[in-house]
């Protein structure tokens, strides 16, 4: 396919970058014992490699400024986040500390094999950019809607986030099960809000003879947040911590798209 032959060498340097990232901060967690610098890595590589591309494509310079800004934003914000809720708490994310537990001596060779991994996922992402970033076909309603679109998942992400943020600074609610705002009508409206971004790229792909690439991106963070490296671990906690008002929780409110209630 004559994208992907066009983009070769940029996608080549793209892996081989993100590989040395994950090398030295597979090193940083060997000694601080904390992988959760992977999600640092795996945010800002994208970011960077999508930016890369957005300079070496020749699609609308709108349209490549725009997207890239957005991407931008989305890792600055969630780097952030990661390094201020997690990166400096005092414990280990409970899903990195499951696994060093249960891998035990071989915990730092796995985990080597799980950060340099994460080359090929930053690779798999930057995908859906090639046929945006190579669309030539004038602004449109399609950006505008995905402009919109956008806008809607990013402030809902934040907002859901600080919801969260909220109710778990509140003593009262040490063991108790967050219902607030969107957490109501969503047991995951961060990881809902998270995966409608990508819904909102596609809408700039649209005009490229290549648009369909632009799925990549929503089919597989789908797969990811609710089969692999999301809902689970999360939920799993969850029930570990909060037992049966959690279930409760689980039986009320829908797993990952919203529901209204009446």
């Amino acid at each position: 396919m004559s994208l992907f032959q066009d983009n070769y060498n940029i996608l080549l340097f793209g892996f081989i970058f993100s590989f040395f990232v994950f090398s030295i901060l597979w090193l940083v967690q060997v000694i601080k014992k904390d992988a959760g610098w992977v999600d640092v890595g795996w945010s800002s590589s994208l970011s960077i490699l999508v930016i890369i591309i957005s300079i070496y494509s020749d699609g609308l310079t709108l349209r490549k400024v725009l997207v890239s800004s957005f991407l931008l934003f989305w890792a600055i914000r969630l780097v952030t986040y990661i390094i201020k809720d997690r990166i400096l708490s005092d414990e280990e994310d409970s899903r990195y500390k499951n696994l060093r537990n249960y891998w035990g001596e071989n915990a730092n060779k796995k985990f080597f094999v799980f950060f340099t991994f994460q080359s090929f996922l930053v690779l798999l992402f930057a995908i859906p950019f090639l046929p945006i970033f190579n669309n030539s076909s004038p602004f449109n309603i399609l950006d505008i809607i995905g402009v919109l679109v956008w806008v809607l998942a990013i402030t809902g992400e934040c907002l859901s986030d600080l919801q969260l943020y909220n109710f778990r600074n509140k003593p009262e609610n040490k063991l108790k099960v967050c219902r607030e705002g969107f957490w109501n009508y969503s047991r995951h409206p961060n990881y809902f809000f998270e995966w409608l971004q990508w819904i909102a790229f596609v809408f700039f792909s649209f005009g490229s003879e290549y648009f369909y690439i632009s799925f990549v991106g929503p089919i597989f963070m789908y797969l990811f947040l609710t089969k692999i490296s999301g809902v689970y671990w999360v939920e799993m906690q969850a029930v570990k911590k909060r037992g049966a008002e959690y279930i409760k929780y689980q039986s009320d409110v829908p797993m990952f798209f919203p529901k209204l209630k009446r």
